[in-house]
């Protein structure tokens, strides 16, 4: 059977990207600096990879102030809501946030007293605000690979706008044509395009997709949330903690 005839997976497409996608993307983004995932379960999605950084100055904040990987959602939630105030009442949590007064005092509060987002006010029952949720993730590359099938590969690349600041679709080179075609609906919604050659073990840009906030700030900060906790995970196996951290 010739090359051309050969069947060619997507799980060959994944080593070619991971390779070559830092070699071609090292002067515009600093790309060596970051780190890779395969198959990372988002909230919005499974991309095969992700590209990923931290805010250094953010995250050491992070890690000295003892603050571990936040997996509650009803906490990352609350956090968000509270982004911006310098004080908040339990009335306006009611309100706010759909959990009910013994969910909001004695989880959601209790936690955020003891990690010093919040404070209790001696005067009354509101509390105030010390310190404000910030995710560490400096930027965020998120790609999903197909051989052919560019229209579930391009809506797959769109939902994953949610929670990262650059999107791709990378298409085996065979199918290229086909999805060049449709260029400006990739233009249209700012989605990365790379082909990707199993012949000669690279890629092609076709199209760069510029910075873009995601779509979500709790899709995002969720996304940190378990990165974060994968390197606690990973530091926690290779040396024992001097201060470890509290998984929520």
């Amino acid at each position: 059977m010739s090359s051309s005839q050969q069947i060619v997976y997507e799980t060959e497409l994944i080593p070619i990207l991971k390779k070559d996608f830092i070699n071609k993307y090292s002067k515009f983004n600093d790309l060596k600096n970051y780190s890779i995932r395969e198959e990372f379960a988002s909230s919005y999605g499974i991309p095969d990879l992700i590209f990923y950084r931290f805010n250094k100055s953010v995250f050491k904040k992070r890690v000295d102030d003892n603050v571990g990987p936040i997996l509650s959602k009803d906490i990352l939630r609350t956090l968000l809501v509270i982004e911006g105030k310098k004080k908040i009442t339990m009335s306006f949590l009611l309100k706010t946030l759909p959990y009910d007064e013994k969910v909001i005092k004695y989880k959601i509060i209790n936690f955020l007293i003891k990690n010093n987002y919040l404070s209790k006010s001696f005067k009354d029952e509101n509390y105030w605000v010390e310190n404000h949720y910030q995710s560490c993730l400096d930027k965020l590359f998120s790609i999903e690979a197909k051989i052919s099938d560019w229209k579930r590969g391009f809506y797959q690349a769109y939902r994953y706008k949610w929670f990262s600041n650059y999107s791709f679709l990378a298409i085996y080179e065979k199918y290229e044509r086909q999805v060049i075609k449709n260029l400006s609906l990739f233009k249209k919604h700012n989605i990365g395009l790379v082909t990707v050659d199993t012949i000669k073990n690279n890629i092609k840009l076709i199209h760069r997709p510029k910075f873009d906030k995601p779509y979500s700030k709790e899709f995002s900060a969720v996304t940190f949330e378990r990165l974060f906790n994968d390197y606690v995970e990973k530091k926690a196996s290779s040396q024992s903690l001097k201060h470890p951290l509290e998984i929520i």
